[in-house]
């Protein structure tokens, strides 16, 4: 067995443009101009531009192994098959360096998932994980896919649910190319089996280069009324030619009318969910696209644009929302590199003061219009 704590970012009193993360980098700190302080967190979802310091991630991970070998006689012949299996655990959980105090965006365990994984029979793991339709996201449309993935600006984030999801059972497997995951979360309601639960599916194509395509589904039912259902689904691609690669998604989000946000294994209130504006609409429809070039071995560069189109429950809570990325990274080495971005919204309607940056918090864009300029310097150990 093999263990270890890992702790992916540090962050230093008074050195807010500055951090320092482990192998996997999961989080650096930035500044949006005319914002405050926006803090970055990589390996897995998106940026804010509205927190005050940088977060931290401490992951404590590991991995038993167990190999057996087996002869089998074929009727064809004789043969050897071998097949083996390994479990599988990690905990994480995510707090802020300066003061020692959790992340209240999240669960205290963000992460917290054991399993098993064969070579014959795929992976079955259980706990609080990322759902089918983040993984698909992730492993083949995401924007900017060099970079790390936690608090950066991608609207596509807010599309999937809340990305991780509690009380999860997920198995995946795969096929030559082809990887298939299944999931059920359990709602956790006595007397209301499926109350609170969501069930999600994904498939994704990945002959490693230059196509990749995914597709998925996840729905999950209100806790309080269980008839009640919230859908969502997404497909896309990504296409490389020698150094180029363009991306495009598209996402629908569609709430029942009596879906009043209760559903506990986000953990998601509604009253929080109604902060945030995601009980007003009935549907939304996101379309988006990037290229990213890579010049050399050290630069990166990148252009994106989302166009969402939200449709409220009333009529007055109709709305649309524009956003486009510009995007230049340098390595300056194998582990530092220096980044610049620039962002820029157009809210209408029932998409002001939405949370729409891509993270799990209050929205920062309270008018109809949103620049973000980040700069920083990143070292990963």
């Amino acid at each position: 067995m093999t263990k270890g704590w890992r702790t992916l970012c540090k962050c230093f009193p008074g050195t807010e443009g500055r951090c320092e993360g482990m192998a996997k980098p999961e989080s650096e700190c930035l500044r949006r101009s005319g914002q405050g302080n926006r803090s970055r967190e990589l390996d897995a979802s998106p940026r804010s531009p509205l927190h005050d310091a940088c977060r931290c991630c401490r992951r404590f991970s590991g991995a038993t192994h167990q190999r057996r070998e087996r002869e089998s006689i074929w009727p064809e012949g004789g043969g050897r098959h071998r097949w083996w299996c390994e479990g599988h655990f990690q905990i994480e959980d995510r707090y802020f360096p300066n003061t020692g105090t959790t992340d209240p965006a999240y669960p205290f365990f963000n992460t917290a998932f054991v399993g098993l994984q064969s070579t014959a029979y795929g992976k079955l793991t259980m706990g609080r994980q990322l759902n089918p339709l983040s993984d698909a996201v992730l492993n083949s449309f995401v924007t900017n896919p060099w970079l790390p993935t936690f608090y950066q600006f991608r609207p596509e984030v807010m599309m999937a649910q809340g990305v991780w999801t509690s009380n999860m059972v997920k198995y995946a497997a795969r096929w030559q190319y082809f990887t298939a995951e299944a999931s059920y979360a359990f709602g956790g309601n006595a007397g209301a089996f499926g109350a609170g639960s969501q069930i999600g599916a994904s498939l994704l194509y990945l002959p490693g280069a230059p196509l990749r395509l995914g597709v998925a589904y996840l729905d999950a039912r209100d806790a309080v009324n269980g008839s009640a259902h919230f859908k969502s689904w997404i497909a896309g691609g990504s296409y490389t030619f020698d150094s180029t690669t363009f991306i495009a998604g598209w996402a629908v989000n569609r709430q029942d009318t009596g879906f009043q946000g209760n559903f506990p294994n986000g953990p998601f209130s509604a009253p929080e969910l109604t902060e945030i504006k995601f009980n007003t609409f009935s549907s939304r429809h996101m379309f988006y696209g990037g290229i990213s070039q890579q010049l050399g071995i050290a630069t990166h560069l990148s252009a994106n644009v989302w166009r969402t189109i939200h449709t409220g429950k009333t009529q007055p809570n109709d709305g649309n929302a524009t956003q486009f990325q510009l995007l230049a990274d340098y390595n300056w080495s194998k582990r530092t590199d220096t980044y610049v971005e620039i962002d820029y919204s157009l809210y209408r309607g029932g998409m002001v003061g939405a949370q729409f940056q891509g993270v799990n918090a209050p929205s920062s864009a309270f008018g109809t219009t949103q620049l973000g300029v980040v700069a920083g310097l990143r070292h990963m150990f």
